[in-house]
């Protein structure tokens, strides 16, 4: 892979331009203004090919001014889920979301609070515990099993060693990969050709074709805000995008394009 330009979505940090640093970025904030993301001087013809490296909520603005034409801050509620676009479509998300598995999780303090909270529900009724054997056909499942298996001897009140730590930090991990797919999965079910109308392909680039990478196993994770979500399934449907799960670790110019090294030795770029 060659890129014609290279953007490492690192997240905020200062919105400044030094006149000496080696960047020709503008401002994250100043969006509209025709200086960004120009098409390169050094291509002739064929589509720019770009990299985004890193998926958090940054990288996702990032596409969207990309790839949307003419984008503005203020417009981006027009690709948002909202009843404006569909009837009950906000109401309906809103479920959606909350009843991912992942996101259950996460209004509790952690794993360990988790876990019991919902072991005293599945107490209650055999049909409806989580980490039976029941649910094995299921995503979750395997993640289920194994947090019950390290935690159903342990006193939820007692203090948390070293070796539990580490255990629960591998688990975590777990569940982050599990909650990509899920989000995913939940995303991937929403029908845009329902959603919106046809004249939305006229909203994006076609000269232009965007690679992104990301620690994630899907383009999708929890580090995201829930709405950038569906603004990113619209990117996807609509835009050119390619997702690598792996990281950029050196970058050089090479005949008047970047060539990139990637953690994963199966990508070449």
């Amino acid at each position: 892979m060659r890129f014609d330009a290279v953007i490492l979505a690192t997240g905020f940090g200062e919105d400044a331009l030094d006149d000496n640093a080696v960047t020709n970025d503008i401002s994250y904030w100043l969006s509209g203004n025709p200086l960004t993301y120009r098409r390169s001087p050094l291509r002739k013809g064929g589509v720019e090919r770009v990299l985004v490296s890193g998926n958090g909520d940054s990288a996702i603005i990032e596409l969207a001014q990309l790839l949307i034409r003419d984008f503005t801050h203020e417009n981006i509620f027009s690709f948002l889920p909202s009843n404006t676009l569909a009837k009950g479509l906000s109401t309906q998300y809103t479920r959606a979301i909350q009843h991912l598995t992942h996101r259950q999780i996460a209004r509790h303090e952690g794993i360990i609070q988790w876990y019991w909270r919902t072991r005293g529900l599945a107490d209650l009724t055999a049909r409806a515990n989580p980490f039976g054997s029941g649910r094995q056909s299921q995503p979750s499942g395997k993640l289920y099993r194994a947090v019950h298996r390290l935690l159903k001897n342990f006193n939820e009140n007692a203090a948390v060693d070293e070796a539990l730590s580490a255990s629960l930090s591998a688990l975590q991990a777990q569940f982050d990969d599990m909650a990509s797919h899920e989000i995913k999965a939940c995303l991937d079910s929403f029908i845009l050709s329902k959603i919106f109308s046809e004249k939305i392909r006229d909203a994006f680039r076609t000269d232009l074709h965007v690679t992104v990478t990301g620690r994630s196993p899907t383009i999708y994770s929890t580090r995201q805000a829930p709405l950038n979500w569906f603004l990113l399934r619209v990117l996807m449907e609509y835009g050119s995008i390619q997702y690598h799960q792996t990281h950029l670790t050196r970058s050089r110019l090479v005949n008047n394009l970047t060539r990139c090294q990637f953690a994963d030795p199966f990508i070449e770029g």
